[in-house]
């Protein structure tokens, strides 16, 4: 990239972040966003995100302010949410993490100063096209890694010393805004144990098989464990035949209607193990225990982040996984044998 040149911040710098989605995505910006406030103690930091994270941020103690993207009420709210953003007045600098055309069309009508994102080999649908400066992003780094390359370029044009990336047990958990916390309570003496077997429709490939979960929450369960199983209204059925397959070994856990919810019951378990998702990324950040089961997406680029972090793969030590095909389940997802998993758990409970 040309050497830029200085660009000095004010004293307390408005800063915007954005990064919209999806849940994953969205905390692997959070070690970012913590290198930023160790960076500018005095900065005034923002974030825009989409409605669906909106508990995620809520109260997160790096930021001063958060802004909504009413992504589920339709187009004239999202232009009216726009405009009241854009009303606000210019940032000192604008750092675009999403990188797509979504990212894009938000940045269009907002002012700044400097408007930093992914150069044209790391943004996707022309986003780079809509940021001043292009950072350019070596191929198979850690999501987390590339954020901050953002960060990394804030500081060089404003002549501050390099910044210093949040350790992987600088995370949390933080302040959770709840309702409700009485019902996502676990009422179970034995350790909790919660198992996520969801994936999305874009995501199908991510799924691991029924017979798997049900061997895994088996012998969770005979160790004492008390096996609940995470789920949302769309894979309600699903979730509940696994539990099923289990005679009573594993049950549902209690309904989590929203982050919040989901956050305060992960905060309660000694380990979760999910696919490649939103909760259990959200879960190893606040730092509950957490072993992910991947195949088809890169464990380098996308594996969980926090200090009692792992994950499994059938691949081997340095493979990387075959171009995806998303309407299926992935052969890798298969070929990752319960033992494996149960191994990594055990590692993770101390036992």
């Amino acid at each position: 990239m040309p050497e830029l040149p200085h660009l000095p911040l004010p004293e307390n710098p408005r800063i915007l972040l954005v990064r919209l989605s999806a849940l994953g995505d969205v905390v692997f910006a959070l070690p970012a966003l913590r290198a930023l406030r160790k960076m500018l103690p005095t900065a005034r930091l923002e974030w825009l995100t989409e409605d669906r994270h909106e508990g995620l941020l809520t109260e997160h103690p790096d930021l001063d302010a958060l802004h909504v993207f009413p992504r589920r009420s339709g187009l004239a709210a999202s232009i009216k949410a726009l405009r009241s953003l854009r009303d606000t007045g210019p940032f000192d600098a604008i750092l675009d993490f999403q990188g797509n055309f979504k990212s894009a069309l938000h940045l269009l009508p907002l002012s700044g100063a400097r408007k930093i994102g992914f150069g044209s080999s790391t943004a996707r649908e022309m986003a780079h096209l809509f940021v001043r400066e292009r950072v350019p992003v070596p191929g198979r780094q850690h999501r987390t890694q590339r954020d901050f390359q953002l960060v990394k370029q804030l500081a060089r044009g404003a002549g501050m010393p390099p910044p210093v990336l949040a350790p992987q047990n600088d995370g949390g958990p933080w302040p959770i805004l709840c309702d409700s916390p009485k019902e996502i309570s676990s009422d179970s003496e034995s350790p909790l144990v919660l198992l996520h077997s969801g994936f999305t429709h874009y995501g199908r490939d991510k799924a691991w098989p029924k017979h798997s979960w049900v061997e895994l929450a088996l012998e969770l369960a005979d160790r004492g464990l008390d096996v609940q199983l995470l789920h949302t209204p769309s894979d309600l059925e699903v979730v509940s035949g696994i539990a099923n397959s289990t005679g009573g070994a594993a049950k549902l856990a209690p309904p989590t209607p929203g982050l919040p919810e989901l956050m305060s019951l992960c905060d309660q378990a000694q380990l979760l193990i999910g696919t490649d998702s939103g909760p259990l990324h959200l879960a190893a950040w606040r730092g509950t225990p957490s072993l992910g089961l991947y195949g088809p997406t890169d464990p380098v680029v996308y594996g969980p982040i926090g200090a009692r972090a792992k994950w499994v793969s059938s691949l081997r030590d340095e493979e990387v996984p075959p171009p995806r095909k998303r309407d299926h389940r992935s052969p890798l997802m298969d070929a990752l044998q319960p033992e494996k998993v149960i191994e990594a758990a055990s590692s993770l409970l101390g036992n």
